[in-house]
């Protein structure tokens, strides 16, 4: 685990150097570079807290997504072969 959360951070620090670079092309200034690290630090862990959120709401209600899941498919079954016959 902690070889993975390093290799992680490895990588993410790598995106970084790679947003630098790209922005020093562009001529971004150190200020607004700050900004926009910052800005897409932000981005990260907002998709991630959502990531998070979404799995827990599946987690809570896994059965209700399977008796759904498993209704559909019998009834796509049933009109499938309705319409084969």
């Amino acid at each position: 685990m902690k070889d993975s959360h390093a290799l992680h951070k490895k990588e993410y620090k790598q995106f970084l150097k790679q947003v630098r670079s790209s922005q020093r092309q562009v001529g971004i200034t150190k200020v607004n570079r700050k900004k926009q690290i910052g800005f897409e630090e932000a981005l990260i862990t907002n998709s991630t807290r959502a990531l998070v959120r979404i799995r827990n709401y599946f987690e809570k209600h896994a059965a209700s997504f399977l008796i759904v899941l498993i209704t559909m498919t019998f009834l796509l079954l049933y009109i499938l072969f309705n319409w084969i016959g």
